[in-house]
């Protein structure tokens, strides 16, 4: 760390900031008592220059409100900036356990690797650019009940070049999730273009039986957000605690979901 300085509002500043090689994260998410999620991940090359953060406190425990309480957590993201922050190899695993139809559990062991991740021009919000050189990601999903069948083992592979997003807003993206925030039926920024090539996807469908996919490249312009009169995180806080939504449910937030971004540009290449 050089040039280390506390901020007016309680964050702290770094002229540069180097990890080592090497510098591990791991953490672990819980939703009512059980294991939900887990993360091993390992970095080298990570620094940044010009960079501020505010440290949040984490929320009280609520077992009502087990997504919205970390909306204001997610709303200090705004008090950040940086001119760059690079890393040049991400490594390890994600895995999520859930429950499938049958309320069998089901675990997924997403193991990755991402190289040259780039984010420039950070700052009140918006993200200039960010960038990625390539990720790999393979994904083995089976029922734990299940002994060491490789036929319940459900396997997805894929990579991607390089990717690059420009201005992204993420403050109208967390507008759009604050229920505090009024409906305003008018589109706001969100993303302003996306570019990526290389794409390669290989999905499991069962034993002996696989569908691929290739994309040359593609290009989004002009993605919007339009605030509705919908609490996403509050509905999302239902899904958790109850782990169950009827049709009359689910259809209107899906919709919800479709009115609420909008885009001006797509185009595919094979």
């Amino acid at each position: 760390l050089t040039g280390l300085s506390r901020t007016d509002g309680g964050g702290i500043h770094a002229d540069t900031w180097l990890y080592p090689d090497g510098a591990g994260f791991t953490g672990e998410l819980a939703l009512n008592g059980e294991n939900f999620s887990s993360m091993d991940l390992t970095m080298s090359g990570l620094r940044a220059h010009n960079y501020t953060a505010v440290i949040p406190e984490l929320p009280a425990e609520d077992p009502q409100r087990p997504a919205s309480r970390w909306l204001p957590v997610l709303a200090l993201i705004k008090a950040g900036s940086s001119d760059r922050v690079e890393v040049d190899k991400t490594s390890g695993t994600v895995s999520f356990t859930t429950q499938n139809a049958d309320g069998v559990a089901v675990r997924a062991d997403n193991t990755i690797t991402m190289t040259g991740y780039r984010v420039l021009n950070y700052k009140d919000g918006i993200v200039g650019e960010f960038s990625i050189d390539g990720v790999t990601q393979d994904v083995e999903a089976k029922a734990l009940d299940q002994d060491q069948d490789p036929d319940g083992v459900v396997k997805q592979t894929s990579s991607q070049g390089r990717t690059v997003y420009k201005d992204i807003n993420i403050g109208n993206y967390l507008a759009l999730l604050d229920p505090s925030v009024p409906e305003t039926r008018e589109p706001m920024p969100f993303l302003g273009s996306v570019h990526t090539e290389g794409y390669v996807a290989r999905q499991d469908l069962a034993p002996g039986k696989s569908v691929s996919m290739k994309l040359a490249s593609a290009d989004i312009t002009g993605l919007t957000v339009t605030k509705r009169d919908f609490d996403f995180l509050g509905f999302l806080d239902q899904l958790i605690t109850t782990r169950e939504a009827t049709p009359a449910q689910i259809v209107p937030a899906v919709f919800q979901v479709y009115r609420s971004f909008g885009v001006s540009d797509v185009r595919m290449r094979d």
